[in-house]
């Protein structure tokens, strides 16, 4: 595929994120000498991978993401899935939201020269969002708007001060009313 060969290295298999070590580990360096540092991350169930094979560019892949300590962002999967109050990936806190289990999420890395994971990341979202009309297939793992009301949701679970939570409430209709009336001006204008 053209997008592997301008910036990836090489592919590794897909393996298991429940098998990926903790960070600052030897078997995480050993992992990380191995399998390289720099690259993109994709990120799928197993049931998916046949029929994604080879192609870097499938409906069916959950998360594609970028890192420059590859081995350490897999294990924020991992450790965000296992756990409630660890929001440090998006993919991890999709997997805990909707109930699947971590051992069938699989992960399969695409090393690149360093400076070069943004280039690779950058065209596979381009080339699927241009295919399929979407970056990936579990949206709400992002860390950009599509994930907001994922990581709002994950938030809130950890609230258990009724006053913070009813404060969070008043401050959310205070919010719609101004998006609201923004709106309403912003075709208002239009209109006119």
């Amino acid at each position: 595929m053209k997008i592997l060969d301008s910036y990836a290295i090489k592919v590794s298999d897909w393996m298991p994120v429940s098998q990926f070590p903790s960070k600052r580990t030897k078997r995480a360096a050993d992992l990380e000498t191995e399998l390289g540092k720099f690259g993109v991350y994709q990120v799928a169930l197993y049931r998916d991978i046949e029929e994604i094979d080879q192609n870097l560019v499938h409906p069916l892949i959950g998360y594609t993401g970028k890192s420059t300590t590859i081995i350490s962002r897999i294990y924020d999967i991992k450790a965000s899935a296992q756990n409630k109050n660890n929001s440090a990936h998006g993919a991890g806190r999709y997997i805990r939201q909707n109930n699947i289990n971590l051992d069938d999420v699989y992960v399969r890395i695409l090393n690149t020269e360093e400076g070069e994971e943004s280039n690779l990341e950058y065209s596979i979202h381009n080339a699927t969002m241009d295919e399929y009309s979407q970056r990936f297939a579990w949206k709400t793992a992002s860390s950009g708007n599509d994930g907001l009301v994922s990581d709002l949701l994950d938030r809130i679970e950890k609230l258990d001060d009724p006053d913070v939570i009813d404060d969070i409430i008043k401050l959310a209709r205070e919010r719609l009313k101004d998006v609201l009336l923004e709106k309403f001006e912003s075709e208002r204008q239009q209109d006119e």
